[in-house]
């Protein structure tokens, strides 16, 4: 019993600075602008925050990979402005 009291207490932490520095790391991941982020997505880039040793300036990437970002992104931009643009004029048809 008096094991198991012991196993229990060794495990809690002596601060919190790594649950601080977790929801510090959330809150440059999931800002404002970037509300609409599936939580796939957002577990993944907390994935990758926590796991990457060197700063993400630092990364080098393939063309053929940064291509194939911004041809999504350009998509995306696409589908938002004519989201936007339907919805104005919804509105303004009211």
């Amino acid at each position: 019993m008096l094991v198991r009291l012991m196993s229990g207490l060794m495990s809690i932490p002596a601060s919190n600075a790594d649950s601080e520095r977790g929801f510090s790391m959330l809150r440059k991941v999931h800002t404002d602008q970037r509300l609409s982020q599936k939580q796939s997505t957002i577990i993944s880039l907390m994935t990758i925050k926590f796991n990457s040793e060197e700063c993400c300036h630092d990364s080098i990437f393939s063309e053929e990979l940064l291509t194939k970002c911004k041809k999504a992104t350009v998509l995306h931009n696409k589908k938002i402005k004519f989201i936007y643009s339907i919805n104005v004029g919804v509105v303004w048809l009211c």
